[in-house]
């Protein structure tokens, strides 16, 4: 698995890891990781870091003013 570099943006890890990360630390994760961490706003990436692409989420947002679809009711 490939690495890519990343930026620490907030502290990850405490208490009873092994390891800590602080922020403004260079880290090393594979795309698995860092989409977990790239979410949670944890990391950004730095250099010529490739961001990986989020995956396609099973949540349908809905745009303000939007007519919503029809909800059928069940008797």
């Amino acid at each position: 698995m490939t690495k890519q570099e990343y930026l620490v943006l907030i502290q990850i890890g405490g208490a009873g890891d092994p390891e800590i990360w602080r922020a403004g630390a260079g880290v090393w994760l594979t795309d698995e990781q860092a989409a977990v961490h790239l979410a949670a706003g944890n990391i950004q990436a730095i250099n010529k870091t490739v961001v990986p692409e989020a995956p396609a989420s099973d949540v349908v947002v809905h745009e303000v003013g939007e007519k919503p679809a029809e909800v059928k009711k069940v008797k």
